[in-house]
């Protein structure tokens, strides 16, 4: 019961360091639980203070963070769910720090074909396994590599028929919408706008196609098709089934400004 007492304990410090914002010193006091590996910090739980531990370190802003998650993907107590879930928020961390090649490098890297010879990998949730394909798809457009985010939105647009209807929804129409911004980036106009249309009739509703009229307003903007780029947000302003929508107020200012 002492020890039971003394791992709750320091998992509670280890809270309120986290929860106060002390993110250095709640990555010390989870550091230090994860040394003494109490007999009572089993499982899930034991599980649970490694992904708050490299949380910690990712929010205190260490260089050491990438490496301490190398580390623990060694630990089997480490989780398949909170090894991921750590995956994707050291990578969603490095893009919010200009280090998006970084980031995309390394997600290639964890979701590479296993090496012949080496120990099988866990296998993935399918709603987890499509979050990390969609950041893999991002990264890739983010880093500059719309070649390999056509591929990536390929993979997407077929592996999402094994979720959950209304998250399908949601990553299919944002990858049709990361499909048009590929093809617009490789000078692909036809493609694009036809991929757009797509996106529109299959998806009218969703954030990405409302998004959609703005992506490509730019698009004709950035070439000085003024007249191009205004038509595209009245529509979007004039369309009676996106009055709510948080872009109008978007569209709206890049109208004043045109």
């Amino acid at each position: 019961r002492e020890a039971v007492a003394r791992a709750e304990l320091g998992i509670l410090e280890a809270e309120a360091w986290f929860r106060a914002g002390d993110f250095r010193q709640a990555a010390d006091a989870y550091a230090a639980l994860l040394r003494e590996r109490p007999a009572a910090l089993v499982g899930e739980k034991l599980s649970a203070v490694m992904f708050q531990r490299v949380l910690a370190e990712i929010r205190s802003g260490s260089a050491d963070a990438a490496k301490l998650l190398d580390e623990l993907n060694d630990d089997p107590a480490f989780t398949i769910v909170d090894r991921w879930q750590a995956e994707w928020s050291l990578a969603r961390w490095l893009q919010v720090q200009g280090r998006t090649p970084e980031a995309y490098a390394r997600v290639t890297r964890l979701l590479a074909a296993p090496r012949e010879g080496a120990a099988p990998e866990r296998p993935l949730p399918p709603d987890l396994r499509i979050r990390m394909a969609w950041l893999h798809a991002q990264l890739s457009f983010d880093a500059g590599q719309p070649q390999d985010t056509l591929k990536r939105v390929e993979y997407l647009l077929t592996a999402v028929r094994e979720i959950e209807p209304a998250l399908q929804d949601q990553i299919a129409s944002t990858a049709i919408l990361l499909q048009a911004r590929a093809e617009f980036a490789l000078k692909s106009e036809a493609a694009a706008l036809q991929t757009l249309g797509r996106l529109r009739a299959s998806y009218p509703r969703t954030e990405a196609a409302i998004y959609s009229y703005l992506i490509e307003a730019r698009y004709y903007s950035a070439q000085e098709k003024i007249t191009e780029a205004q038509v595209r947000l009245t529509r979007l302003v004039d369309n009676p089934d996106y009055r709510n929508s948080i872009y109008i107020p978007y569209a709206l200012y890049e109208l004043a400004l045109l």
